[in-house]
């Protein structure tokens, strides 16, 4: 069997990336191998000019505010991995918090590389956008920038389980 020793696993904490979690925890357990939990938040994208922005608001208001729910987003996304790595602690494995601001796809190719990551593991679906439909998934731009291997896991139900009688 092949061992990992440096796993970067991301989350946007769908139910997608819930099962993957639960595939790098048991990668994890592995003696020596240490886990990277990745949580990429896209940025809100900032009045391309002024007519764009808030009526009446001046511009350093604006950056304030913009400022402060970035700022209190991160905090919630920390919270909130910190929280979902809690059997990653539990189990004694080494796991490192990364959250993020960028293009999810770039940055978690990114980090993988900034690590020497092994695998990348990741929900095959996450909370899907309009551009996921449009451009493709997350998922596939990962696999296309990957520097490592990627696995990608689905939270499907088992249809192949045979029905009660």
């Amino acid at each position: 069997m092949t061992t990992f020793s440096r796993i970067l696993y991301a989350t946007d904490f769908s139910p997608h990336a819930e099962a993957a979690g639960d595939i790098a925890l048991q990668l994890g357990r592995h003696p020596g191998t240490e886990v990277w939990a990745i949580n990429v938040i896209e940025p809100v994208p900032m009045p391309l000019v002024a007519e764009d922005e808030p009526a009446m608001v001046p511009a350093a208001v604006w950056d304030a505010e913009f400022s402060a729910i970035e700022h209190g987003t991160n905090a919630d996304m920390r919270d909130r991995l910190h929280e979902a790595l809690v059997g990653f602690r539990d189990a004694g494995i080494p796991v490192h918090e990364v959250v993020v601001t960028g293009d999810v796809a770039r940055t978690v190719a990114g980090e993988a590389g900034n690590i020497d990551a092994d695998l990348i593991v990741i929900g095959k679906h996450g909370h899907r956008t309009i551009s996921d439909l449009l451009l493709g998934s997350t998922a596939a731009k990962i696999f296309k920038r990957a520097p490592c291997p990627v696995l990608a896991m689905c939270a499907c139900e088992d249809t192949h389980s045979p029905s009660e009688a």
